[in-house]
C-alpha cells in the first residue's frame, strides 16, 4: 500500500527490512553520539540548517561541514557523529539501508571508509551500491516522468519544494513541500 503524509520531526516514514527512514530535527548545538551502523549505510538528506559530520577513525580523520540540500553518506561500520553547528534547527531525512539500529562499537584497529558529503547541485553523484540508491531529483514545471516500477525496492520520496502529482497504481496523489510518499517494493 502506497501512502502520502506530511511527517513531523521524529516520525518514521518507512520501516521495511530493506530500509528505515525518519524525519529528524535537531536544535542548535545538538549533536548525536559517536556511533556506527554495523551492516547498513546511513544517508542523511539535509532539508534545512547547517551541520558537521565527524568520522575520527576514517582514513583521514574527517570533519566535514554540510548545509541544506546536501547528502551525508556514511558507509556501514564507519564510526561517525553529527552535529548542528548553526543557529537554526537542523532538519534532515535519515535513512538506513538495510533497516538497522546504531551500535556503539569499540574504536577500530584499521582505518574506516570515509564519509561522503555531496552538496547539491554538485558534480558528485549519489553513491550507489547493493544496499541503496537515491538522490535529489529536480523536475522542471510541467515535466512528466514515464510510468515505471522499481522491482524489489521500497522507495521514499520527500518533497522539498514545489507542487505536483504522483501517480501510483492509478491513484493520483497531490504533493507539496514537506510531503512524503512511501511505496513498497514491486509498486
Amino acid at each position: 500500500v502506497t501512502y502520502l503524509f506530511t511527517p513531523r520531526p521524529g516520525e518514521v516514514l518507512a520501516d521495511f527490512p530493506a530500509l528505515r527512514s525518519s524525519l529528524e530535527e535537531w536544535e542548535p548545538g545538538q549533536s548525536g553520539p559517536l556511533e556506527a551502523y554495523a551492516d547498513a549505510d546511513l544517508i542523511c538528506f539535509v532539508i534545512r540548517g547547517v551541520g558537521r559530520v565527524k568520522a575520527p577513525y576514517a582514513r583521514e580523520n574527517q570533519e566535514q561541514d554540510f548545509a541544506a540540500f546536501s547528502q551525508v553518506c556514511v558507509p556501514a561500520d564507519t564510526l561517525f557523529q553529527l552535529e548542528n553547528t548553526g543557529h537554526q534547527p537542523l532538519r534532515f531525512l535519515q535513512t538506513t539501508a538495510p533497516n538497522s539500529l546504531p551500535t556503539d562499537p569499540a574504536p577500530p584497529t584499521q582505518p574506516q571508509a570515509p564519509v561522503l558529503v555531496c552538496p547539491w547541485p554538485g558534480d558528485q553523484g549519489f553513491p550507489r551500491n547493493e544496499r541503496q540508491r537515491g538522490g535529489i531529483l529536480v523536475f522542471q514545471p510541467n515535466f512528466e516522468c514515464d510510468y515505471h516500477s522499481h522491482d524489489r525496492a521500497e522507495e521514499v520520496f520527500y518533497f522539498f519544494e514545489g507542487e505536483g502529482d504522483v501517480t501510483v497504481e492509478g491513484q493520483v496523489l497531490r504533493v507539496g513541500p514537506g510531503d512524503a510518499v512511501v511505496t513498497p517494493a514491486d509498486t
